[in-house]
């Protein structure tokens, strides 16, 4: 099936010039900020991943300043991407807020919205993170059309391939038809990905609104032919930014799991979904050197996050 293109966005002509221009001058200097990059070297996300959960885990123990410092030199090399997991750049422009940073807000904030796609309906619930906005010159209306620009970047033709394939692959859990779902399930995302770029926020925007969940698709595929081809495509496209390091998690445990019987990565303390599992007396440190090659935050970091917010509401 041939996607259809989504249509140009046409910029409300209420938008004040000096948000064009801003729009216009932020989205041209991204671009150039990638052809640089990729005439110097190729970006590899993953030490990127592994550097968040160092600032996130001074965060937690409230060394603010030391996270602040360590995200400002992060994203001098690399474009931030508001990591599901760690949210880096909401926490540093609130912090560079709050404190005063000499910091490049226009561009955070602008990238924030239009380019990671932060709802505006988070933005007004969060107190500090509104009066960066608005002490930055952002109106309540400028902010929700940066929201407009980007659901009207997002492929929706896409998305709706995506929810289709999820619902396909829910309703045939368990049936003859499964392992047929799963090849067809396959071969189409590799198809997609490889058309039209992979299904992150910038392109098909936030899935968990339609209920999509790729990582328990992803899960799934550990009996499919093409399992290698898929795995060393969503690796290419963790190293580019694109996929997060859990969707790798979860299509390498699923083979290790049917093969071994065994968690590739380990687990925190906590219930496993009633999965079962054989035991193996595997140290700490073979778990964290797997979870580092792939982005993925050590046992230790998760079990402290797990912690974090589960005593703290507000975290």
């Amino acid at each position: 099936m041939e996607l259809k293109k989504t249509k140009p966005f046409i910029i409300n002509r209420k938008l004040s010039n000096f948000y064009y221009v801003l729009f216009i001058f932020y989205f041209v200097s991204c671009k150039t900020n990638q052809t640089n990059a990729g005439t110097k070297h190729e970006i590899n996300y993953i030490p990127y991943y592994l550097e968040l959960y160092k600032a996130d885990s001074l965060r937690m123990i409230g060394e603010n300043e030391e996270a602040f410092k360590k995200l400002d030199s992060l994203f001098t090399i690399y474009e931030p991407l508001n990591y599901s997991v760690t949210k880096e750049l909401v926490y540093y422009v609130k912090y560079a807020a709050s404190t005063k940073k000499n910091i490049n807000y226009k561009s955070h904030l602008t990238n924030l919205v239009a380019e990671r796609g932060y709802p505006y309906k988070w933005i007004i619930q969060d107190s500090d993170l509104m009066n960066a906005y608005i002490i930055n010159g952002f109106s309540k209306n400028d902010i929700k059309q940066l929201d407009s620009i980007f659901n009207a970047q997002i492929n929706w033709e896409y998305r709706k391939e995506l929810k289709e394939m999820f619902t396909q692959d829910q309703l045939s859990r368990g049936k003859l038809i499964e392992p047929f779902v799963d090849e067809s399930n396959a071969k189409r995302l590799i198809q997609l990905i490889t058309q039209y770029g992979y299904p992150d926020i910038k392109t098909v925007g936030r899935l968990e609104e339609d209920r999509i969940m790729l990582g328990i698709m992803y899960f799934h595929l550990s009996r499919i032919d093409n399992y290698a081809e898929l795995k060393n495509l969503l690796i290419e496209k963790l190293k580019e930014g694109k996929a997060n390091p859990f969707d790798i998690e979860n299509m390498i445990t699923s083979k290790y799991l049917l093969y071994y019987h065994q968690d590739y990565f380990g687990k925190i303390d906590r219930e496993t979904n009633g999965l079962k599992k054989i035991k193996f007396d595997v140290p700490l440190d073979t778990f964290n050197i797997r979870r580092k090659k792939y982005g993925l935050p050590s046992l230790q970091f998760a079990k402290m996050k797990y912690d974090f917010y589960k005593n703290n509401t507000h975290p």
